[in-house]
Order: structure tokens, then C-alpha cells, then sequence
């Protein structure tokens, strides 16, 4: 038909089963001749993988992912999943095929999380042509163990320590070097930044987005910042509730900015180039931590900007009083099951050390001391 030769298997030995799906096969091609439709229905991964990213595309334009989701999963399909799964009919997909291409990323020694990633965008890929009616059911994925990095966090004999370590840096007109030999000097903006990072809860990529107008100072029984977020790292934005401390500390950004506007940016507000900003905030917070040896948490790993966030957390756990972990949660933009993966689990005995200390009442009587008339 068209002058190509159409071939389609009637996938059954009756030979009058094979002809009557003959004549439907034959009525659909003409049909589809007549519709100006493809001759072909064509099921290879790589076409629903296109559709899966132009569906998300939709819910990106519309506000409902993060903007960097199909830019992400875009540079997995090309550098990995497509070289590997091009030449497969999605309908014949099966668990076998799942796990050689995940024995394939283990020889590249990827991380457990990574090669989660990659398994999310491979079923949902698979969703898509299930969407689409061309597979019937999702065939299972291999399970990726993983194990729960620990966050890196300052208790607070380390936090004092190094608050006070910046202000010496300020005093000393030290500062930090990038490559090209640009001097970023410590100034209070970095005092600023590391407090009120801890008092809000913020990740760094939300702090380095932060505009003035973002921000709200609320005086009234109790003293918070109501924080609007206009991007994040979750779905929905709700407003961030920051600790008390953090009033004062952005009034003293307001000084030290004087004439701001409501739409500049709360940190570094003359680094238009926003990963730039980000970038000479890491620099100039690994500079601190060197000076103040601070750099490695006491289980080895590297600390950055990130770390006070967790450091946030963690002392909302350890020194608020019957913290609503769902409500901390909600708060910090994350969920009660990675507060409790991630903090209050690894916190639990520094939390308890009334109850580790304690003794039980003894149980021999103290003797009755002689009475003398």
C-alpha cells in the first residue's frame, strides 16, 4: 500500500481466526489511507519518550513543575536511556530489560539516588505510551537500594563558633578568591546571609531568588517574616513562617542595603547574573569554614551553604518544645518522612539525654534516724 509493503503478524495457527484479522488489518490500512493517518503505528521508546516530555512541558508552561525537570530528564534520555532502549518496541519492554540497563549504569559507579532518577524517567515514559493504549500494563522495576546520606549540620557550639568566626573575618577585611582573581571581601551581608538562612529554613537556590518584595515583617503577638517564595523546589508555594531571630536580622539587611528596591534581590542585589551570586556565596562561605576548620562534619563529609538549612531543622528538633514535625515539615517545604529519615532519627538520643542520664529510685529504704530526748 503507498508502494511499502505492510507486514503484521495475525499472531494465531487458525487459519479462519488469520483471515478474518486479515480483512480488519487490510479495512484499518484503507481507513487510515483515506485519513491521510500513518500506514504504521509506530510503538519505539523513543517516540513516547518525546511525547512524556512534551506533556510535561505543558505542566511546566503552566506553573505545575519545576522549570529544570525536562531539561533533566532530557540529558538522561540522551546520554543514557535512549542509546540503550532506541531499538526496543516499547509493548516488549519487560523486567529482564529494566535490570541489564541498570547493571549497565552500575559500571559506571553512579550513585543509588541517580540511578533512581533514571528508573523515574523510564516508567514514566512507559506511563505515557500506557496512557496512550499502546502497553497494557507497566512491567515491574528492579528495586535500588539506598542508604540515607546523613546531613551535615552545625551544633550549636559550631554555630557560635562560627558566627564569631566571621565577624573576625569582617574585623580583619579578609576575603575569599575565585579563579580569575576577583575578591569577594567578608563583609556583615555574609553574617547576614548564614543567620538568616538558619532562621528561615530557606534552601540556598531559594535565597539566592529572594527579592524584598518576597518578604513581610509581622509585629503583632508573635514576631516572624512571612516569606513568599516565587519559585520552588516542591509543587506548591506556600508561605515560609521564620523564627523570630530572623525579624532583626533582615531589618539589619535593609540597613546595610539603604536605598533597595521591592524588586532587587535581598543578597547580593548588584550580581544581576543570579548563578553567578550563587556561586560567589558558596565561594565566600567555604572560605569561612576553612578559617574556621569547620569545613568537614564529624562524619567526614564536605559542609556547604546547604548545611544551614539542616542546621535550622535540626535545632528546631532538638530545642523547641514538642516541635510538630508535620508542621516543621510544611514549613521547610519538605515531607514528616524525610525530617525523620534525615533529622529527628539521628537525633533521637542528643533529644533523650534526660531519659539516658536518669536513675531509678533506689529501692532500699533510708534507714530512720534515732531520736534523742
Amino acid at each position: 500500500m503507498g508502494g511499502k509493503l505492510i507486514r503484521k503478524s495475525t499472531k494465531t495457527e487458525d487459519e479462519q481466526e488469520a483471515k478474518k484479522y486479515a480483512k480488519n488489518f487490510y479495512n484499518d490500512l484503507l481507513l487510515r489511507s483515506d485519513k491521510n493517518l500513518p500506514l504504521v503505528n509506530s510503538s519505539n521508546f523513543e517516540k513516547f519518550a518525546e511525547l512524556m516530555l512534551e506533556k510535561q512541558q505543558k505542566k511546566i508552561d503552566a506553573g505545575e513543575r519545576n522549570e529544570k525537570l525536562n531539561l533533566n530528564d532530557r540529558q538522561k534520555l540522551k546520554k543514557d536511556i535512549l542509546p540503550f532502549f532506541r531499538k526496543y518496541d516499547i509493548k516488549n519492554i519487560t523486567y529482564k530489560d529494566i535490570d541489564e540497563y541498570i547493571s549497565q549504569l552500575s559500571q559506571k559507579q553512579l550513585a543509588q539516588a541517580t540511578k533512581k532518577a533514571h528508573l523515574n524517567v523510564i516508567r514514566k515514559v512507559l506511563n505515557t505510551a500506557h496512557q496512550e493504549r499502546v502497553v497494557n500494563q507497566l512491567p515491574p522495576f528492579p528495586k535500588i537500594e539506598s542508604k540515607d546520606n546523613s546531613r551535615g549540620w552545625f551544633n550549636e557550639t559550631e554555630y557560635e563558633h562560627l558566627k564569631k568566626t566571621v565577624q573576625q573575618l569582617i574585623k580583619e577585611k579578609r576575603y575569599a578568591e575565585l579563579p580569575n582573581k576577583k575578591r569577594l571581601f567578608i563583609t556583615d551581608e555574609m553574617r547576614y546571609l548564614i543567620t538568616f538562612m538558619t532562621n528561615t529554613l530557606l534552601r540556598p537556590s531559594e535565597v539566592k531568588d529572594l527579592r524584598h518584595r518576597n518578604i513581610q515583617i509581622i509585629e503583632r503577638e508573635f514576631r516572624y517574616l512571612r516569606i513568599t517564595k516565587e519559585k520552588s523546589k516542591t509543587r506548591k508555594i506556600k508561605p515560609v513562617v521564620s523564627q523570630e531571630a530572623a525579624v532583626d536580622i533582615y531589618k539589619d539587611i535593609q540597613k546595610y542595603h539603604r536605598n533597595y528596591s521591592q524588586d532587587d534581590f535581598v543578597f547580593l542585589p548588584k550580581v544581576l547574573n543570579r548563578t553567578t551570586a550563587m556561586r560567589e556565596m558558596g565561594v565566600m562561605f567555604n572560605f569561612i569554614l576553612q578559617q574556621a576548620k569547620l569545613k568537614k562534619s564529624v562524619t567526614g563529609e564536605n559542609r556547604t551553604l546547604y548545611c544551614l538549612r539542616h542546621t535550622g531543622i535540626s535545632l528546631r528538633i532538638l530545642k523547641g518544645d514538642n516541635v510538630n514535625l508535620k508542621l516543621l515539615a510544611d514549613n521547610a517545604g519538605t515531607s514528616v518522612e524525610m525530617i525523620d529519615r534525615f533529622y529527628a532519627s539521628k537525633l533521637e538520643p542528643e533529644m533523650r539525654v534526660e531519659e539516658i542520664q536518669s536513675y531509678r529510685p533506689s529501692l532500699r529504704k533510708t534507714p530512720k534516724k534515732s531520736v534523742k530526748n
